[in-house]
């Protein structure tokens, strides 16, 4: 397939995944699709998130491959899709759906940010931030802690 800067992509990005960073956070990060099908250099990601009890789509953009989002409700439950840009808009990726957390309650998010400043993944040759920890390595660590 011929690509050139004046297509838009044909692929979704990649590797989708969203975590609760609190009852208001919600951070969402991703791959950019696959280098045959984004027929030039991705400008910008197109993220839809929809409120799920009321259906009330919002738009937002990232010029990175992740957004961090603050949402007014506690308790509700979010569909979220993305698509990459180059000159135009390509495909959305399949929606995901995730529960905001209950306010009040104690979530792992917290503990990270007061018990763990960095993690030394066993995979990573650099310290991670606190905000990108790899919750599985945590579960691991404080499963105890963990709702």
């Amino acid at each position: 397939m011929y690509q050139n800067d004046y297509a838009v992509p044909t692929g979704i990005p990649l590797l989708i995944s969203a975590v609760t960073l609190s009852p208001f956070e919600l951070y969402i990060q991703w791959e950019p699709p696959s280098a045959e099908l984004r027929n030039g250099v991705v400008k910008r990601y197109a993220v839809n998130i929809t409120e799920v009890d009321s259906m009330t789509p919002q738009m937002f953009y990232s010029e990175d491959s992740n957004i961090t989002l603050i949402s007014r409700h506690p308790f509700y439950q979010y569909s979220y899709s993305i698509a990459a840009e180059t000159t135009g808009r390509g495909p959305y990726s399949s929606a995901g759906i995730i529960q905001m957390p209950e306010a009040g309650k104690l979530h792992v998010y917290y503990l990270i940010t007061i018990c763990v400043l960095f993690c030394l993944h066993p995979c990573s040759t650099i310290p991670i931030p606190y905000w990108c920890i790899c919750l599985q390595c945590y579960r691991h660590r404080f499963p105890s802690f963990v709702e």
